[in-house]
């Protein structure tokens, strides 16, 4: 009898434990709200004014102070509610309010704050009233008064209410507000990715079968038979992925850039998701805050893909669309085609032309012949190329894990400052030069080097001092063109047999011989995935 006591017992301590957490605090204040004056409450740092006419019967209410107040990070997943939590906090007490009639109008609701109450990390223009609603805490169009440290908000039915500072901010369009993309805080930097689904079932069938198409002439992207509709949100929730937008097709901007993303991947196209700020000009009034969108590189040309109106997806030069819209950019992820996926990292405009690249020789041009045994081992024929940022701006490239373009032989380059220009998202310019000592050329480079030339038995001490130029350019989705020039320089001693024409004798001279040498060396590149 004791264990079944000590089992309901603990079944009872669960069952509570479970039930929502709304409990009072047991201190508050009761009103009644009339059809003739209204009301005018105010307790602890919450007041609310009721208009007259707001209720058509004299109306009992009450505020308190709720204990334990439901969490702001309800509908996401366990790495999602420790990422929201750093860009979503309460400011001061959660209150419940209670009216006993519905109203007519809104009231006018006030929380005042305290500097103080506001987290390291925030300022007082992250500030919103928050109220909960049918399970999850919604964002309030509301005026923060800094001066006077309230913020103000109408609400026409009340719940639990309170003032929450949130990262980001609220957008205006037209008279809708709706919360500025998630996916463009730090708080997703780590799980925007996963909302890119282009190996989900639906988002392969509508590739596979023709439904979505991309029409870079008449710059649109185009869904078949799907009706995309903008819709607004205040809910503090996660954004939409790409499978479940194709089937719902109704969301805001992070939830599109998914869809497309998504979509674009599928079909093969170089992706990337961008999260920063944008700003829109409408009919009298312009518009800017929290953005989430998409860039694609589509036949070697990369395009900003907009979904300002989900009825008409259109493509946009990706340099017209940062003159045009003010593009500020902060961070930017995807996946490539087979799903893997590219973590959030800081935005970098030259992402087309970044990462490794496979390279086949196609040319080489220069002012002597030289054997192709003795050039392939300087200028390899299959080398890998990557590009890289350092430093936050300066372009790095490295080939065959080397810093210059051709084999060393072993010996130590020296190299001079790169500068780079950087053209556009679809090619860049490298400068740089050096310079090497070859004490002596390996035993095979040096019978090659001399064939035909029956005089010279060794070259030796070879200084050689070169600059180059490097170009990229993409040619399409998968392949770019890169291009190495090279002025080259330098002095060689010449081990020759020379006869002597007063003893009639062969005898070994050492000549000092200087040269020049232009080469344009031409390679087709691969992307790799």
């Amino acid at each position: 009898m004791k264990i079944w006591t000590r089992v309901i017992s603990i079944i009872l301590a669960l069952s509570l434990t479970a039930m929502p957490l709304l409990g009072c605090g047991g201190k508050g204040t009761r009103y009644t709200v009339t059809p003739s004056q209204g009301a005018n409450v105010t307790f602890e740092s919450i007041s609310i004014r009721f208009s007259p006419n707001a209720v058509d019967t004299d109306s009992p209410g009450s505020i308190s102070v709720v204990r334990r107040p439901p969490r702001l990070v309800d509908g996401l997943n366990r790495q999602e509610r420790r990422a929201l939590s750093s860009v979503c906090k309460f400011v001061g007490d959660v209150y419940n309010v209670d009216i006993g009639s519905p109203l007519k109008e809104p009231a006018e609701v006030i929380i005042a704050y305290s500097p103080r109450d506001i987290p390291s990390g925030f300022s007082e223009d992250d500030l919103y009233l928050a109220h909960y609603v049918d399970g999850h805490w919604h964002l309030v169009p509301g005026t923060v008064d800094q001066s006077a440290r309230t913020v103000t908000a109408h609400l026409s039915h009340f719940s639990p209410v309170t003032l929450i500072v949130a990262v980001g901010g609220l957008i205006g369009i037209g008279t809708v507000m709706v919360i500025s993309s998630l996916l463009t805080q730090p708080a997703f930097s780590n799980t925007a990715h996963h909302y890119l689904t282009p190996k989900a079932s639906n988002i392969q069938r509508a590739v596979n079968s023709g439904q979505f198409t991309v029409n870079p002439s008449g710059r649109e992207l185009s869904v078949r038979n799907v009706n995309m509709q903008a819709e607004s949100r205040s809910r503090l929730t996660r954004p939409k992925m790409g499978s479940e937008m194709l089937d719902n097709p109704r969301g805001m901007c992070e939830d599109f850039a998914n869809l497309f993303g998504s979509l674009l991947i599928a079909a093969g196209y170089p992706v990337r998701l961008v999260g920063g700020n944008a700003t829109y000009t409408l009919p009298g009034e312009r518009v800017s805050g929290g953005h989430a969108w998409v860039e694609v590189l589509i036949d070697g040309k990369l395009y900003y893909v907009d979904t300002f109106d989900p009825r008409k997806v259109t493509l946009i030069p990706i340099e017209e669309a940062r003159r045009s819209l003010e593009l500020k950019p902060g961070i930017m992820w995807g996946k490539t085609a087979d799903g893997k996926p590219i973590r959030s990292r800081p935005y970098d405009e030259f992402w087309p032309l970044l990462g490794q690249w496979k390279l086949q020789r196609t040319s080489v041009s220069m002012d002597h012949s030289i054997p192709d045994m003795a050039l392939n081992r300087i200028v390899p024929q299959k080398p890998t190329w990557e590009l890289t940022r350092v430093g936050g701006h300066q372009l790095k490239w490295t080939y065959d894990g080397s810093d210059y373009w051709f084999k060393s032989l072993g010996q130590r380059v020296n190299l001079r400052p790169t500068s780079t220009i950087e053209e556009s998202a679809e090619a860049c310019t490298i400068h740089g030069g050096g310079n090497l000592h070859i004490a002596s050329l390996p035993t095979v480079l040096n019978f090659v080097l001399r064939m035909g030339r029956g005089e010279t038995k060794r070259i030796d001490d070879i200084n050689i001092n070169y600059e180059d130029v490097v170009e990229m350019k993409i040619v399409d989705n998968a392949t770019a063109t890169i291009t190495v020039t090279a002025d080259i320089k330098g002095t060689y001693l010449s081990t020759r047999e020379v006869r002597n024409p007063s003893t009639g004798v062969t005898e070994r001279v050492q000549l000092e011989r200087s040269f020049t040498e232009y080469a344009m060396i031409i390679y087709k590149a691969e992307r790799q995935k």
